[in-house]
């Protein structure tokens, strides 16, 4: 496996366990509360779950990686800019920011990977 891969396993899986403590976590429930997005938070969980399948089963398909990672990517955006809005620390942004970099970074690999 090499780095390119290695780095779609660690995205895949995280937004995969992501997405299923945004369905059965009381911590979680209450972030997206604090968030302002607790109405949203079934479907932001399965947007979570769906990237990082996607995520994963680029490294059969290539071609779903460029949806998966840009659609974390733009998901990550709006999760810092929530941030932002509710004034989290930078620590507490780090996550989101750091996530929005490193698929943002697929995005781009994949994109230039198509010919």
């Amino acid at each position: 496996m090499n780095s390119f891969d290695s780095l779609i396993v660690f995205s895949g899986i995280s937004f995969i366990l992501y997405g299923i403590l945004a369905f059965i976590t009381e911590q979680s429930q209450k972030e997206f509360t604090r968030w302002g997005y607790e109405k949203q938070r079934i479907l932001i969980g399965s947007a979570q779950l769906v990237g990082g399948t996607g995520l994963l089963m680029s490294l059969q398909w290539p071609v779903l990686g460029l949806f998966a990672s840009g659609g974390l990517a733009i998901l990550m955006f709006f999760g810092v800019l929530v941030r932002i809005k509710i004034k989290d620390s930078f620590l507490q942004m780090l996550p989101a920011f750091l996530f929005f970099l490193l698929n943002s970074f697929l995005f781009y690999l994949n994109l230039i990977s198509i010919k």
